[in-house]
């Protein structure tokens, strides 16, 4: 038979989602055209961070070191639903928190639904935990020394002990961990470290490990000698997260401290002082090297004599629909200048647009739109001060001022912008283009119902996936297509009561479980069952098998091959292979797995 093969293949990463708040008074008569609401919370003490989710905000204050933290649960419209303090470190996810009590060395566990305490453990022989790391399925606490892990049911899982912590990640079930001595990887389901690599860590900050599921970029520094007064260089790590081969190292240079971060675009790196940022190829190699210092900027860095005195400085880059935003903020240690750069670059890195602003900008975030928003403002960044949202489209027109207070942090979930700073949490509902028809919910869960609603009157079979990840989903576009099966989405511990309300609108009598119960637990299959449906389930031992599996249930001369561990390219082919009856198989970027 013969076999044609659609490779789709890109070296790009998970876009992440970014958010934006914005205040209530506008000062332009476009303010309509770019929000359709916006609602505006005010506390007492100030936010300290903010999480989004499908369904809710999930906010954390407190108005001193040593008092509880007050965690807070809103509607998308700015309902409280709930509210509890905790004590100590936290991490929160979709469905839980943990929250460790130091005092009396308790390990708490809550539903972020009610905001109740689901269980409790007791902490043993461990220490001041310094961090909490959490997914679906493990809790990490982290101290100088050591590591716990429990399941986010409380059960203990396995301790480690650490030299001196700096950093770690969660990925289903893989601890990456990270301390002065080296990155080691824990499968956390057999309790066994898988590998290690040598890497003496200098400094610990958010930047210092950068995973996803098939590379962790690792900071860290060698030594020019043996001896523990001799200059050190940074350097960087790319490490195959499944062998702990080093795929590649890159040297800074001698004190050159690096920042690192992940974009659609590629692996970034830019130089702690200097405004040089290169870009990376999934191989290492490198992409395109960006110089941010225009002459303006230059003639602002030679006025206040940048260049021979230490200076404050924050920058950030945001993924656009054709490139990247960015923006750096340029300060005097006492404050005696601001200066701030803001820029457009295209997949070249050739420049849109630059603005140069002589205040501060705080945070940058884009939607949907692909409007570009800068909270920025003449103010150092304390509660109570007067700042302004700034719109601008993708070209750098102004389209709207929007007079807010102090906003710090920028957040988006694709349609809505959240903001924060001091006591003031921000929502801002972007107005949507009439000419486009939107099939949307409130969650992820309902707009696979939405979609369901609006295509379907009654269905014999419904096809099920874990709303976790998008392997399993894509993949099973054309046998959903096939089996003429709306795809439904449900969580990996329970099935979502939109997603039964709708099976049984349906009228359907058979579902088809894409996924291993890894992807969707055992529970979701015996309440489907109950339910009096007929379960099938094609699910394989990674999202490699389970395609495959699926493609066995194709009748088509032809197959798609698409990077399994990024979306993009396979959602791109999906609607096409769907309608043609055409496989979807997942390759990973260097190697073509066995199953594919």
């Amino acid at each position: 038979m013969k076999i044609l093969l659609r490779v789709l293949m890109s070296t790009v990463l998970l876009m992440p989602v970014t958010f934006l708040l914005l205040p209530v008074l506008h000062n332009s008569e476009a303010a309509d055209n770019t929000f359709k609401e916006i609602k505006k919370i005010t506390r007492n003490v100030e936010f300290s961070s903010l999480d989004v989710y499908d369904d809710q905000l999930i906010t954390t204050y407190r108005d001193s070191a040593h008092n509880p933290f007050i965690i807070s649960s809103y509607s998308k419209t700015g309902t409280l639903n709930w509210e509890t303090s905790a004590i100590g470190p936290h991490a929160i996810t979709e469905s839980k928190i943990a929250t460790v009590d130091g005092n009396h060395d308790v390990l708490s566990i809550r539903s972020t639904a009610t905001g109740e305490v689901l269980t409790t453990s007791k902490i043993v022989n461990f220490g001041t935990a310094s961090r909490i790391y959490m997914n679906e399925n493990y809790i990490v606490l982290a101290s100088k020394w050591s590591f716990l892990v429990y399941d986010t049911n409380g059960k203990f899982i396995m301790q480690e002990k650490a030299d001196v912590y700096t950093g770690a990640a969660l990925s289903k079930n893989t601890l990456v961990f990270q301390d002065s001595k080296g990155i080691k990887l824990y499968n956390l389901s057999t309790r066994q470290k898988m590998w290690g690599v040598p890497l003496e860590s200098r400094f610990s900050t958010a930047h210092t490990l950068v995973p996803n599921e098939s590379v962790i970029y690792a900071q860290g520094v060698e030594r020019l000698s043996t001896t523990d007064s001799v200059p050190v260089k940074d350097v960087l790590l790319a490490i195959n997260a499944s062998t702990g081969r080093v795929l590649y190292k890159k040297d800074f240079g001698q004190y050159e401290e690096t920042w690192v971060q992940l974009k659609e675009f590629g692996l970034i790196t830019s130089h702690a002082v200097e405004d040089i940022h290169n870009i990376y190829n999934a191989d290492g190699t490198l992409k395109m090297s960006l110089n941010m210092e225009s002459p303006v900027i230059k003639q602002l860095k030679q006025k206040n004599d940048i260049y021979g005195n230490y200076y404050n400085s924050t920058q950030n880059f945001v993924d656009s629909k054709d490139g990247l935003y960015y923006f750096k903020r340029y300060s005097g240690v006492y404050d005696e200048y601001v200066f701030s750069s803001l820029k457009s670059l295209d997949e070249t890195g050739a420049v849109k647009f630059e603005k140069v602003l002589d205040e501060h900008v705080f945070s940058i975030a884009t939607t949907y739109s692909n409007k570009l928003f800068v909270a920025n403002g003449k103010g150092l960044g304390y509660s109570g001060e007067s700042n302004e949202l700034n719109v601008y489209d993708s070209n750098g027109a102004l389209l709207d001022t929007i007079k807010t207070e102090y906003i710090k942090h920028l957040q988006s979930d694709g349609s809505s912008l959240y903001g924060y700073g001091g006591n003031t949490l921000y929502i801002f509902k972007e107005s949507e283009p009439k000419v486009v028809p939107r099939i949307s919910g409130t969650s992820r869960y309902d707009t696979a119902v939405a979609i369901s609603k609006e295509g379907w009157k009654v269905a014999d079979t419904v096809v099920l996936a874990t709303a976790g990840d998008f392997p399993d989903a894509l993949a099973g576009g054309p046998l959903a297509f096939q089996e003429n099966a709306p795809i439904l989405l449900t969580r990996t511990a329970y099935l979502t009561k939109e997603t039964k309300a709708e099976i049984e609108r349906l009228g359907a009598k058979k579902v088809i479980i894409l996924g291993s119960q890894g992807a969707v637990s055992l529970e979701v299959e015996k309440e489907l069952k109950q339910m009096g449906l007929t379960i099938e389930r094609i699910g394989g031992k990674n999202r490699f098998d389970t395609a495959a599996l699926i493609a066995q249930r194709l009748t088509s001369n032809e197959a798609v091959v698409a990077y399994g561990f990024n979306f993009p390219d396979v959602l791109s082919v999906s609607a096409y292979a769907s309608k043609n009856g055409i496989p979807i198989l997942l390759t990973r970027t260097d190697k073509l797995p066995a199953e594919t």
